[in-house]
């Protein structure tokens, strides 16, 4: 639509701002942050892929607010996260309920000074593939990518006039608004699900009846990590046995359960790489790095091997049915129990320690049936969520005519 009608430019030669945080030594330690004050300071998890969420938040005081000299948004800022999870992008508007907010040093500040460029349309047009491959290319790092702040600046934009610049805007927001929707349903059902799980386990019954007790996860479980998945291995795409990575979690299909795989393995290549297979039922996630503060938990449907990068929990069905322990572990968010330092970490012992409220196994098969439902819905939503997100990519793109 706007490619023969646009004009392509460096984002530091468009009056576009792209601003660092307060490195220096009035950054906020740990302890300085706390659960309420005079200034949000943004962590990694209130800038998603979806935008800015608020779950869990930090605040410094006033005075501590008043001492750093850069990172404060202003209305109309956008965010980019720039370690770990880079690319993330959010949009501090008017719906954003603080009037004080600050990034940390994993962010920078994109600000828009530029009086021929709306700046709802310079976020969906950063939100673009065409953004987004650019921002592929130019991050780098293997354990944690990284972002510069020059890199960012050499983005090439493509700004139309101002007139179709606001049709795009109106065009996208339609699907905007239906994303929208679509997701407070889904976080709704999943919260709810939650909630249900919690009442049912901590309601004042007669434990007789029930045969409820108290475990901890090493008393109903084993636990393993993965196996280093050798590169000369890497690159079946059929074979004997999947071999999960991290990424395999989002492809189409895995939504609860890991049905399918980027790459597959012979047994003997496992013999060769002294790496052993999980069973069917076992429940796999993250043990290391951003994609642990996701808290995706996924179900094994076949005998497969896992990298080790992940974690592989192994129910005791003498104890534990399966399906039960994964609705159980979606409630646990293990951003707390990772470990603080500068790559996220969580640690075997710590799992192995956490206590539940059990019931017998025929309550618990109860109490799987209904969560398998609500699981279906979801699952069925998150695919109406998925095309919704692939229709609105796919329209942007034609909009932008890349």
């Amino acid at each position: 639509m706007i490619k023969s009608n646009c004009n392509v430019f460096l984002l530091k030669d468009s009056a576009i701002k792209v601003i660092d945080g307060d490195r220096g030594s009035k950054y906020p330690c740990a302890d300085e942050r706390k659960a309420k004050g005079y200034c949000l300071f943004l962590n990694t998890k209130n800038v998603t892929k979806n935008g800015f969420i608020f779950d869990e938040v930090n605040f410094i005081s006033k005075e501590q607010h008043n001492k750093m000299l850069k990172g404060q948004l202003q209305k109309n800022d956008i965010v980019l996260s720039t370690r770990g999870t880079v690319g993330h992008l959010a949009y501090y508007n008017e719906n954003v309920p603080y009037p004080f907010v600050r990034i940390n040093s994993g962010m920078v500040i994109i600000r828009n000074e530029n009086e021929k460029i709306n700046t709802d349309f310079l976020f969906k047009l950063l939100t673009s593939e065409y953004i987004k491959n650019q921002i592929d290319k130019l991050s780098f790092g293997s354990a944690q990518k990284q972002l510069t702040v020059k890199s960012i600046k050499n983005l090439k934009i493509l700004i139309p006039s101002i007139q179709i610049q606001i049709k795009i805007v109106n065009i996208i927001s339609i699907w905007d608004n239906a994303i929208e929707l679509c997701s407070k349903l889904i976080d709704n059902m999943d919260s709810y699900k939650t909630y249900i799980l919690f009442e049912l386990l901590n309601m004042n019954l007669n434990s007789s009846t029930l045969d409820f007790k108290e475990k901890s996860l090493a008393e109903i479980s084993s636990i393993k990590g993965g196996y280093v998945f050798k590169e000369e291995f890497q690159g079946k795409t059929k074979g004997e046995i999947p071999f999960v990575k991290i990424n395999d979690f989002n492809l189409p299909g895995n939504e609860k359960f890991i049905k399918n795989t980027k790459y597959w393995v012979n047994k003997d290549d496992l013999d060769k790489m002294k790496a052993k297979v999980f069973k069917k039922n076992s429940i796999v996630f993250a043990k290391v790095g951003a994609s642990l503060y996701l808290n995706k938990r996924r179900l094994l449907v076949r005998d497969t091997a896992v990298d080790n990068n992940i974690i592989c929990i192994i129910p005791n069905e003498e104890f534990c049915n399966y399906e039960f322990l994964y609705q159980l572990l979606l409630t646990i968010d293990f951003a707390n129990l990772s470990q603080k330092s500068s790559i996220p970490l969580i640690n075997k012992r710590d799992l192995l320690n956490l206590k539940f409220r059990i019931p017998n196994l025929d309550m618990q098969d109860k109490i799987s049936n209904i969560f398998k439902k609500y699981d279906e819905i979801i699952i069925n939503k998150t695919k109406v969520l998925q095309l919704l997100k692939i229709q609105k990519n796919s329209l942007l793109n034609k909009l932008i005519a890349v």
